[in-house]
Protein backbone atom coordinates (compact mmCIF):
# COMPACT_ATOMS: atom_id res chain seq x y z
CA UNK A 1 0.00 0.00 0.00
CA UNK A 2 2.72 2.39 0.81
CA UNK A 3 4.66 1.40 -2.18
CA UNK A 4 1.71 2.24 -4.11
CA UNK A 5 1.37 5.86 -2.73
CA UNK A 6 4.49 6.29 -3.35
CA UNK A 7 4.09 5.68 -7.24
CA UNK A 8 1.11 7.84 -6.86
CA UNK A 9 2.58 10.86 -5.44
CA UNK A 10 5.54 10.57 -7.83
CA UNK A 11 3.28 10.43 -10.93
CA UNK A 12 1.35 13.78 -9.61
CA UNK A 13 4.54 15.60 -8.74
CA UNK A 14 5.74 14.40 -12.21
CA UNK A 15 2.52 16.12 -13.58
CA UNK A 16 2.06 18.88 -11.77
CA UNK A 17 5.55 19.58 -12.66
CA UNK A 18 5.28 19.08 -16.90
CA UNK A 19 2.16 21.30 -16.18
CA UNK A 20 4.37 24.19 -14.52
CA UNK A 21 6.75 23.80 -17.48
CA UNK A 22 3.95 24.44 -19.83
CA UNK A 23 2.32 27.09 -17.55
CA UNK A 24 5.43 28.88 -17.81
CA UNK A 25 6.69 28.19 -21.05
CA UNK A 26 8.16 31.76 -22.23
CA UNK A 27 10.16 31.75 -19.19
CA UNK A 28 12.19 28.28 -19.70
CA UNK A 29 12.23 29.18 -23.46
CA UNK A 30 14.56 31.89 -22.10
CA UNK A 31 16.32 29.62 -19.79
CA UNK A 32 16.89 27.42 -22.92
CA UNK A 33 18.45 30.05 -24.94
CA UNK A 34 20.30 31.48 -22.18
CA UNK A 35 21.93 27.97 -21.69
CA UNK A 36 22.60 27.60 -25.57
CA UNK A 37 24.56 30.94 -25.80
CA UNK A 38 26.42 30.58 -22.46
CA UNK A 39 27.39 26.99 -23.57
CA UNK A 40 28.75 28.17 -27.47
CA UNK A 41 30.26 31.36 -25.59
CA UNK A 42 31.66 29.79 -22.80
CA UNK A 43 35.59 29.36 -24.32
CA UNK A 44 35.26 33.43 -24.49
CA UNK A 45 34.38 33.51 -21.10
CA UNK A 46 37.25 31.49 -20.58
CA UNK A 47 39.64 33.20 -22.45
CA UNK A 48 38.64 36.80 -20.59
CA UNK A 49 38.83 34.95 -17.36
CA UNK A 50 42.07 33.35 -17.86
CA UNK A 51 40.68 29.76 -16.22
CA UNK A 52 41.96 27.94 -19.22
CA UNK A 53 45.34 28.26 -20.69
CA UNK A 54 45.34 29.69 -24.65
CA UNK A 55 48.55 30.36 -26.84
CA UNK A 56 47.98 34.20 -26.18
CA UNK A 57 50.23 35.35 -22.77
CA UNK A 58 48.72 37.14 -21.15
CA UNK A 59 49.42 38.96 -17.21
CA UNK A 60 45.60 40.80 -16.58
CA UNK A 61 42.73 38.37 -16.20
CA UNK A 62 39.23 39.32 -15.52
CA UNK A 63 37.12 38.28 -12.51
CA UNK A 64 34.17 35.75 -12.92
CA UNK A 65 31.77 38.83 -12.69
CA UNK A 66 33.82 41.17 -15.04
CA UNK A 67 34.10 38.19 -17.86
CA UNK A 68 30.57 36.99 -17.68
CA UNK A 69 29.59 40.88 -17.97
CA UNK A 70 32.32 41.17 -21.09
CA UNK A 71 31.03 38.32 -22.98
CA UNK A 72 27.46 39.12 -22.92
CA UNK A 73 28.87 42.99 -23.94
CA UNK A 74 30.62 41.41 -26.95
CA UNK A 75 27.55 39.24 -28.09
CA UNK A 76 25.15 42.42 -28.32
CA UNK A 77 28.28 44.29 -30.06
CA UNK A 78 28.08 41.23 -32.58
CA UNK A 79 24.49 40.88 -33.19
CA UNK A 80 23.90 45.49 -32.81
CA UNK A 81 27.04 45.39 -35.60
CA UNK A 82 25.35 42.63 -37.79
CA UNK A 83 21.74 44.09 -37.62
CA UNK A 84 22.83 47.40 -38.31
CA UNK A 85 24.29 46.28 -41.83
CA UNK A 86 22.18 43.77 -42.88
CA UNK A 87 18.98 45.84 -42.05
CA UNK A 88 19.29 48.29 -44.46
CA UNK A 89 19.42 45.60 -47.01
CA UNK A 90 16.17 44.59 -45.99
CA UNK A 91 14.74 47.46 -45.98
CA UNK A 92 15.75 48.24 -49.20
CA UNK A 93 15.01 45.06 -50.93
CA UNK A 94 11.50 45.34 -49.34
CA UNK A 95 11.11 48.74 -50.67
CA UNK A 96 12.25 46.98 -54.18
CA UNK A 97 9.40 44.65 -54.37
CA UNK A 98 6.81 46.56 -52.99
CA UNK A 99 7.08 48.84 -55.69
CA UNK A 100 7.36 46.66 -58.65
CA UNK A 101 4.81 46.66 -61.27
CA UNK A 102 4.21 42.63 -61.31
CA UNK A 103 1.50 43.51 -64.44
CA UNK A 104 4.53 44.62 -66.58
CA UNK A 105 6.00 42.18 -65.43
CA UNK A 106 4.35 39.30 -66.59
CA UNK A 107 4.17 40.89 -69.57
CA UNK A 108 7.98 40.82 -70.07
CA UNK A 109 7.82 37.20 -68.69
CA UNK A 110 5.38 36.02 -71.24
CA UNK A 111 7.25 37.79 -73.69
CA UNK A 112 10.45 36.01 -73.35
CA UNK A 113 8.95 32.68 -72.95
CA UNK A 114 6.17 32.78 -75.95
CA UNK A 115 8.99 31.69 -78.53
CA UNK A 116 9.19 28.50 -76.15
CA UNK A 117 5.01 27.53 -75.98
CA UNK A 118 4.29 28.54 -79.27
CA UNK A 119 4.51 25.01 -80.74
CA UNK A 120 2.07 23.83 -77.92
CA UNK A 121 0.07 26.96 -77.95
CA UNK A 122 -3.03 25.58 -80.80
CA UNK A 123 -2.95 21.93 -79.01
CA UNK A 124 -5.93 20.87 -76.34
CA UNK A 125 -2.93 21.47 -73.90
CA UNK A 126 -2.17 24.68 -74.90
CA UNK A 127 -5.69 25.92 -75.55
CA UNK A 128 -6.80 24.83 -71.69
CA UNK A 129 -3.78 24.62 -70.03
CA UNK A 130 -1.87 27.83 -70.95
CA UNK A 131 -4.95 30.50 -70.12
CA UNK A 132 -4.97 28.47 -66.17
CA UNK A 133 -0.78 28.61 -65.86
CA UNK A 134 -0.96 32.29 -66.58
CA UNK A 135 -3.60 33.04 -64.63
CA UNK A 136 -2.25 31.03 -61.72
CA UNK A 137 0.82 32.63 -61.61
CA UNK A 138 -0.45 35.62 -62.15
CA UNK A 139 -2.63 35.46 -58.64
CA UNK A 140 0.20 34.24 -57.04
CA UNK A 141 2.77 36.70 -57.82
CA UNK A 142 0.30 39.63 -56.93
CA UNK A 143 -0.69 38.03 -54.03
CA UNK A 144 2.38 37.87 -52.48
CA UNK A 145 4.24 40.85 -53.42
CA UNK A 146 1.07 41.90 -52.48
CA UNK A 147 1.95 46.31 -51.61
CA UNK A 148 -0.27 46.68 -48.92
CA UNK A 149 0.81 43.05 -47.18
CA UNK A 150 4.02 44.68 -47.07
CA UNK A 151 3.86 47.34 -45.25
CA UNK A 152 1.51 45.20 -42.61
CA UNK A 153 4.65 42.81 -42.59
CA UNK A 154 6.60 45.71 -41.98
CA UNK A 155 4.00 46.66 -39.18
CA UNK A 156 4.28 43.39 -37.62
CA UNK A 157 8.39 43.53 -37.60
CA UNK A 158 8.32 46.59 -35.79
CA UNK A 159 5.75 45.31 -33.27
CA UNK A 160 7.81 42.06 -32.90
CA UNK A 161 10.57 44.15 -32.28
CA UNK A 162 9.18 46.11 -29.85
CA UNK A 163 7.49 43.34 -27.71
CA UNK A 164 11.02 40.87 -28.07
CA UNK A 165 12.79 43.85 -25.91
CA UNK A 166 11.86 42.38 -22.25
CA UNK A 167 12.95 38.54 -23.67
CA UNK A 168 16.28 39.81 -24.81
CA UNK A 169 16.99 41.94 -21.46
CA UNK A 170 15.60 38.49 -20.08
CA UNK A 171 17.61 36.35 -21.63
CA UNK A 172 20.94 38.56 -21.53
CA UNK A 173 20.30 38.54 -17.92
CA UNK A 174 19.77 34.70 -17.17
CA UNK A 175 23.14 34.10 -19.27
CA UNK A 176 25.21 36.48 -17.37
CA UNK A 177 25.00 34.23 -14.69
CA UNK A 178 24.55 31.08 -16.21
CA UNK A 179 28.35 32.78 -17.18
CA UNK A 180 29.47 33.67 -13.85
CA UNK A 181 27.86 31.11 -11.58
CA UNK A 182 28.11 27.95 -13.74
CA UNK A 183 26.63 26.00 -11.28
CA UNK A 184 23.61 27.23 -10.88
CA UNK A 185 22.37 25.08 -13.76
CA UNK A 186 23.93 21.98 -12.33
CA UNK A 187 22.20 22.92 -8.68
CA UNK A 188 18.70 23.55 -9.69
CA UNK A 189 19.04 20.16 -12.05
CA UNK A 190 20.01 18.19 -8.47
CA UNK A 191 17.36 19.86 -6.74
CA UNK A 192 15.17 17.79 -8.57
CA UNK A 193 16.83 14.51 -8.15
CA UNK A 194 17.70 12.19 -5.00
CA UNK A 195 21.42 13.11 -3.72
CA UNK A 196 22.15 9.15 -5.15
CA UNK A 197 22.38 10.51 -8.34
CA UNK A 198 24.64 13.28 -7.72
CA UNK A 199 27.79 11.82 -9.65
CA UNK A 200 25.83 10.34 -12.68
CA UNK A 201 24.15 13.67 -13.10
CA UNK A 202 27.44 15.79 -13.12
CA UNK A 203 28.99 13.22 -15.22
CA UNK A 204 25.58 13.06 -17.23
CA UNK A 205 25.77 17.33 -17.74
CA UNK A 206 29.42 17.28 -18.74
CA UNK A 207 28.90 15.20 -21.90
CA UNK A 208 26.06 17.36 -22.70
CA UNK A 209 27.96 20.25 -22.15
CA UNK A 210 30.32 18.89 -24.30
CA UNK A 211 28.35 17.76 -27.02
CA UNK A 212 25.80 20.39 -27.44
CA UNK A 213 28.93 22.93 -27.44
CA UNK A 214 30.23 21.59 -30.58
CA UNK A 215 26.38 21.34 -32.25
CA UNK A 216 25.54 24.75 -31.79
CA UNK A 217 29.07 25.98 -32.69
CA UNK A 218 29.01 23.36 -35.83
CA UNK A 219 25.38 24.77 -36.36
CA UNK A 220 27.13 28.66 -36.82
CA UNK A 221 29.71 28.12 -38.86
CA UNK A 222 27.38 25.93 -41.09
CA UNK A 223 25.14 29.24 -41.71
CA UNK A 224 27.77 31.25 -42.57
CA UNK A 225 29.49 28.88 -44.57
CA UNK A 226 26.36 28.67 -46.56
CA UNK A 227 25.19 32.02 -46.57
CA UNK A 228 28.94 32.82 -48.20
CA UNK A 229 28.30 30.23 -50.75
CA UNK A 230 25.12 31.72 -51.62
CA UNK A 231 26.16 34.99 -52.03
CA UNK A 232 29.29 34.23 -53.60
CA UNK A 233 27.16 32.43 -56.64
CA UNK A 234 24.46 34.89 -57.13
CA UNK A 235 27.22 38.26 -57.62
CA UNK A 236 28.66 35.65 -60.35
CA UNK A 237 25.44 35.33 -61.92
CA UNK A 238 25.14 38.46 -62.50
CA UNK A 239 22.76 39.89 -59.24
CA UNK A 240 23.53 43.33 -57.32
CA UNK A 241 25.21 42.98 -53.67
CA UNK A 242 22.24 43.42 -52.09
CA UNK A 243 19.85 41.11 -53.42
CA UNK A 244 22.92 38.32 -53.41
CA UNK A 245 23.14 39.16 -49.63
CA UNK A 246 19.30 38.83 -48.71
CA UNK A 247 19.01 35.30 -50.60
CA UNK A 248 22.41 34.05 -49.28
CA UNK A 249 21.41 35.15 -45.69
CA UNK A 250 18.19 33.49 -45.65
CA UNK A 251 19.14 30.40 -47.22
CA UNK A 252 21.89 30.07 -44.60
CA UNK A 253 19.30 31.03 -41.75
CA UNK A 254 16.53 28.72 -43.27
CA UNK A 255 19.12 26.09 -43.66
CA UNK A 256 19.32 25.04 -39.84
CA UNK A 257 15.81 23.58 -40.34
CA UNK A 258 16.53 20.04 -42.11
CA UNK A 259 15.91 18.66 -45.29
CA UNK A 260 12.52 21.20 -45.37
CA UNK A 261 14.93 24.57 -45.22
CA UNK A 262 16.81 23.98 -48.06
CA UNK A 263 13.98 23.66 -50.59
CA UNK A 264 12.60 26.61 -48.86
CA UNK A 265 16.05 28.68 -49.48
CA UNK A 266 16.61 27.88 -53.12
CA UNK A 267 12.64 28.42 -54.09
CA UNK A 268 13.40 32.03 -52.25
CA UNK A 269 16.30 32.49 -53.82
CA UNK A 270 14.70 31.36 -57.40
CA UNK A 271 11.69 33.65 -56.68
CA UNK A 272 13.50 36.54 -55.85
CA UNK A 273 15.76 35.84 -58.45
CA UNK A 274 12.98 35.73 -61.60
CA UNK A 275 11.76 39.12 -59.94
CA UNK A 276 14.92 41.07 -60.65
CA UNK A 277 15.76 39.18 -63.34
CA UNK A 278 12.93 40.38 -65.30
CA UNK A 279 13.32 43.98 -64.21
CA UNK A 280 16.81 44.18 -65.71
CA UNK A 281 17.79 46.46 -69.08
CA UNK A 282 19.78 43.80 -70.75
CA UNK A 283 19.34 40.55 -68.67
CA UNK A 284 21.11 37.23 -70.22
CA UNK A 285 19.24 34.22 -71.47
CA UNK A 286 16.43 33.12 -69.36
CA UNK A 287 17.62 29.50 -69.57
CA UNK A 288 20.75 30.41 -68.92
CA UNK A 289 20.38 32.24 -65.65
CA UNK A 290 17.78 29.79 -64.53
CA UNK A 291 20.38 27.22 -64.73
CA UNK A 292 22.85 28.57 -62.67
CA UNK A 293 20.60 29.43 -59.30
CA UNK A 294 19.69 25.54 -59.91
CA UNK A 295 23.07 25.40 -60.46
CA UNK A 296 24.40 27.20 -57.49
CA UNK A 297 21.72 25.51 -55.21
CA UNK A 298 22.68 22.19 -56.25
CA UNK A 299 26.44 22.58 -55.57
CA UNK A 300 25.52 24.10 -52.02
CA UNK A 301 23.41 21.46 -50.67
CA UNK A 302 25.93 18.74 -52.11
CA UNK A 303 28.77 20.20 -50.13
CA UNK A 304 26.59 20.82 -47.23
CA UNK A 305 24.92 17.17 -47.24
CA UNK A 306 28.90 15.90 -48.09
CA UNK A 307 31.02 17.66 -46.06
CA UNK A 308 28.78 20.26 -43.30
CA UNK A 309 26.07 18.34 -42.16
CA UNK A 310 28.28 14.63 -41.63
CA UNK A 311 30.85 16.95 -39.58
CA UNK A 312 28.16 19.03 -37.74
CA UNK A 313 25.20 15.94 -36.80
CA UNK A 314 27.27 12.93 -37.32
CA UNK A 315 30.26 13.97 -35.36
CA UNK A 316 29.22 16.19 -33.17
CA UNK A 317 26.33 14.04 -31.87
CA UNK A 318 27.60 10.69 -31.82
CA UNK A 319 24.76 9.63 -34.07
CA UNK A 320 24.48 7.78 -37.44
CA UNK A 321 22.76 9.55 -40.01
CA UNK A 322 19.82 7.24 -40.41
CA UNK A 323 18.73 7.84 -36.76
CA UNK A 324 18.76 11.74 -37.07
CA UNK A 325 16.75 11.49 -39.98
CA UNK A 326 13.58 9.05 -38.29
CA UNK A 327 13.98 11.45 -35.17
CA UNK A 328 14.03 14.82 -37.39
CA UNK A 329 10.86 13.83 -39.18
CA UNK A 330 9.11 12.19 -36.15
CA UNK A 331 9.85 15.80 -34.53
CA UNK A 332 8.39 17.39 -37.57
CA UNK A 333 5.36 15.62 -37.08
CA UNK A 334 4.94 16.34 -33.46
CA UNK A 335 6.23 19.83 -33.64
CA UNK A 336 6.29 21.22 -37.20
CA UNK A 337 9.41 23.12 -38.19
CA UNK A 338 10.35 24.21 -34.62
CA UNK A 339 10.29 20.37 -33.36
CA UNK A 340 12.40 19.53 -36.23
CA UNK A 341 15.45 21.87 -35.43
CA UNK A 342 15.11 21.07 -31.82
CA UNK A 343 15.07 17.45 -32.43
CA UNK A 344 18.87 16.71 -32.87
CA UNK A 345 19.77 18.84 -29.05
CA UNK A 346 17.04 17.41 -27.26
CA UNK A 347 17.32 13.79 -28.64
CA UNK A 348 21.31 14.27 -27.92
CA UNK A 349 20.20 15.22 -24.13
CA UNK A 350 17.71 12.14 -24.09
CA UNK A 351 20.55 9.71 -25.42
CA UNK A 352 23.33 10.85 -22.39
CA UNK A 353 20.53 10.77 -19.85
CA UNK A 354 19.20 7.24 -21.43
CA UNK A 355 23.03 6.28 -21.00
CA UNK A 356 24.16 7.62 -17.89
CA UNK A 357 20.82 5.95 -15.93
CA UNK A 358 19.75 2.97 -18.11
CA UNK A 359 22.59 1.65 -19.94
CA UNK A 360 21.37 -2.08 -18.49
CA UNK A 361 18.94 -1.71 -21.35
CA UNK A 362 20.23 -3.42 -24.55
CA UNK A 363 18.24 -0.93 -26.97
CA UNK A 364 20.10 2.11 -25.03
CA UNK A 365 23.38 0.87 -25.13
CA UNK A 366 22.67 -0.08 -29.28
CA UNK A 367 21.69 3.27 -29.39
CA UNK A 368 24.62 5.06 -27.26
CA UNK A 369 27.15 2.53 -28.12
CA UNK A 370 28.71 5.64 -29.72
CA UNK A 371 29.27 8.19 -26.74
CA UNK A 372 31.85 8.76 -25.02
Amino acid sequence: MKENLKYLIGFIAVVIGLYLLWYFKAIVFFIFLSAILSLVTRPLFNFFNGERKTKVKRKVFLSKGWSALATVLLIWIMILGFISYVVPFVVEEIQFLSKVDFYLMLERLEGITNPMITPIQDSIIGNVGLPMLKEQINDFLVSIFDIGKIQTMLSSVADFVGSTFIALFSISFITFFLLKDEWLLLEGIKMMVPEGYYVGVDHMLWSINRLLRRYFIGIIIQITLISILVVLGMLIIGLEFRHALIIGLFSGIINIIPYLGPIIGAAFGLLVSVVVYLQMVAPPALFVFLGGIVLLFTLVQLADNIFFQPIIFSSSVKAHPLEIFLVIIMAGYIAGMPGMFLAIPVYTIVRVVAKEFFSKYNLVRKLTGKLD
